[in-house]
């Protein structure tokens, strides 16, 4: 036997469940801060001929590539043995400014492209990375990690 339901119950479970899928659905729908709009990742550049080898030094490059440059001001590295640790670097890069860096650290950006030269070492030591963006109002960025 079916169940009927009565006509003037219709738009209101109508409008009951629509108003629940649009409640349900604001957490899932966030803007993206135009800080968040990066990627990077960590290359190897070594110092040795021979490329294959594990206890070559070398210097790590961070290679970020920005989808808005008119928002940084800064970008914030660490780099640790353990995860949101910053005990290797923990290094405050001012946006265009690739003077005045400690020695070993440097700095090159070409348009929406940036390589931030962070340490020489051996190519067998593993830390963990995390970078931040930071805009004129001193809004930081989520923090993107990598191991």
């Amino acid at each position: 036997m079916k169940t009927k339901i009565p006509s003037m119950k219709k738009p209101f479970l109508t409008f009951t469940a629509l108003f629940i899928l649009f409640l349900s659905g604001i957490n899932s729908v966030k803007a993206q801060s135009p800080l968040d709009n990066f990627t990077y990742q960590i290359v190897y550049r070594t110092t040795s001929i021979d490329t294959a080898v594990f206890d070559s030094l070398c210097t790590r490059l961070c290679k970020i590539t920005l989808t808005d440059t008119s928002v940084i001001s800064k970008i914030h590295v660490k780099i640790g043995t353990a995860e949101n640790a910053g005990d290797i670097l923990n290094q405050t890069f001012l946006f265009d400014v690739n003077s005045g860096l400690p020695n070993g650290i440097s700095y090159q950006r070409n348009g929406y492209a940036i390589i931030l030269g962070l340490l020489n070492t051996y190519k067998a030591d593993v830390y963990y990375y995390e970078l931040k963006m930071e805009d004129q109002n001193g809004n930081l960025s989520q923090a993107h990690q990598w191991n």
